[in-house]
């Protein structure tokens, strides 16, 4: 099995074929107050535990069981009741990853390239 260790998670990768894909989560970490991420495709996550989500110029909202993740949507995760697992099922690939600075600034984009590759911001710092 493929794994992917990041700062503040693991993504064990399950399946992947035609475009589609399963992972398994574990967010041990915050990720970075100042930094949203996008997805390349929308997808679903299936959460063990709960996590808080904010969405890019919205409020924060705490998830429980399960999570839409559109691909146009800019979001962080941070963890106040400890490390979450989850399940994690997309679609086919829409657009580039991209990571946005609180102020709207885009950082990167493709920040991760294929199974550990980089990492495109610092955990505690932006660079």
């Amino acid at each position: 099995m493929k794994i992917s260790r990041r700062d503040n998670l693991d993504r064990f990768y399950v399946l992947q074929a035609r475009g589609f894909g399963l992972f398994v989560h574990h967010m041990h970490h915050d990720e970075n107050v100042d930094v949203f991420h996008s997805h390349p495709w929308d997808g679903v996550s299936l959460i063990f535990g709960g996590y808080l989500e904010e969405r890019f110029e919205k409020r924060p909202r705490m998830r429980w069981l399960f999570n839409v993740i559109r691909a146009k949507h800019f979001h962080r995760v941070t963890l106040p009741m400890g490390p979450v697992w989850s399940i994690f099922v997309h679609g086919r690939r829409k657009n580039e990853w991209a990571v946005k600075h609180r102020d709207g600034r885009i950082l990167d984009t493709e920040p991760w390239h294929g199974i550990g590759g980089r990492t495109a911001y610092a955990p505690n710092g932006i660079p």
